[in-house]
């Protein structure tokens, strides 16, 4: 499998993205470094080349998306091979939330036709390398709380949830 890096300054910091032919495989928020953005998408940027044109549209939408303005990424798709069968009927599930609107753990559980298993559905979440594409941020517990973001913890979390249904720029820079 061919594999694909690409990485740029933008005007919150550094991000990068990763993708084989079929798809992205990996991307960072903005991190305050080259390093840094580099080093969130994982052991298989070992194998990847470096072709920072191939991402100029996803840079350009990552950009328009935090200087506020509304960004769906229906143009940037997951490679279909990643994760298990569960995991991406609810990353597609969760492509289905409306930019800056939020939904339960439960809700994806029952799109993805397990009611029964939010905690799954929350554990496959939790195993989303393509963020922002597939936008993890926008599930939120029952009763509306902040639940768990490996992408740069809950912080990071509310300020693209804010940025999302405010509008207001702000820095959401992963340090």
């Amino acid at each position: 499998m061919k594999l694909t890096y690409g990485l740029q300054q933008g005007s919150h910091g550094w991000v990068a993205a990763l993708a084989s032919e079929q798809g992205l495989r990996s991307v960072s928020l903005p991190q305050p470094s080259p390093e840094r953005a580099l080093d969130n998408l994982g052991k298989e940027l070992d194998r990847a080349v470096q072709d920072d044109g191939a991402f100029a549209g996803f840079f350009r939408r990552v950009e328009a998306y935090f200087n506020g303005q509304p960004e769906t990424f229906a143009e940037d798709l997951p490679d279909p091979d990643l994760g298990t069968d569960f995991q991406r009927r609810v990353w597609s599930a969760l492509r289905t939330i409306p930019y800056g609107e939020t939904r339960s753990y439960g809700w994806v559980a029952e799109q993805v036709g397990v009611p029964q298993a939010p905690r799954a559905a929350g554990r496959a979440i939790g195993s989303n390398k393509v963020v922002l594409v597939v936008p993890c941020q926008r599930v939120i517990g029952a009763s509306g709380d902040l639940r768990g973001y490996g992408a740069g913890g809950l912080g990071v979390k509310q300020r693209l949830l804010d940025l999302e249904q405010t509008g207001k720029k702000g820095a959401v820079t992963v340090s």
